[in-house]
């Protein structure tokens, strides 16, 4: 029995391995994602690196300069925040799915996959000689 509960556990281990590389691999492709956004009234138009980082603001020709400074810095700001809401969308897309059930994203953008793994075979080892424990 002790040798079947090691078999297993290393097929688990290399099981979250390969699921460890897929994320890895999305976690690259997120560093390409941007995000932009229009203002209402077309004035304004952002676009945000994957960290949310302004990366390019335009301003429309001559509508921007009708606009009361006080109305237009309020409007670069809600517009800088939608894209920077496009960007953290379309990056926490492409980790949907490849996350454990119950695992979640980290809310600040900080992702430790090497620590998160290492932890899941720590548990998983734990849980295991656990179950050996029980059966001597």
């Amino acid at each position: 029995m002790e040798k079947r509960a090691e078999y297993d556990l290393n097929a688990a281990i290399a099981d979250l391995r390969a699921e460890q590389a897929r994320i890895e691999a999305a976690t690259d492709r997120m560093s390409s994602v941007t995000g932009s956004a229009v203002s209402k009234d077309r004035a304004v138009t952002a676009t945000v690196d994957s960290q949310g980082r302004l990366v390019e603001l335009k301003l429309a020709a001559e509508r921007y300069r009708r606009i009361a400074p006080a109305e237009l810095a309020a409007s670069i700001v809600a517009t800088v925040r939608q894209a920077q809401d496009d960007a953290f969308r379309e990056a926490t897309s492409m980790l949907s799915g490849l996350m454990p059930d119950g695992l979640g994203l980290p809310l600040s953008g900080d992702l430790d996959l090497a620590a998160m793994f290492d932890a899941a075979v720590t548990a998983a080892t734990v849980t295991s000689q656990e179950g050996t424990d029980d059966n001597a």
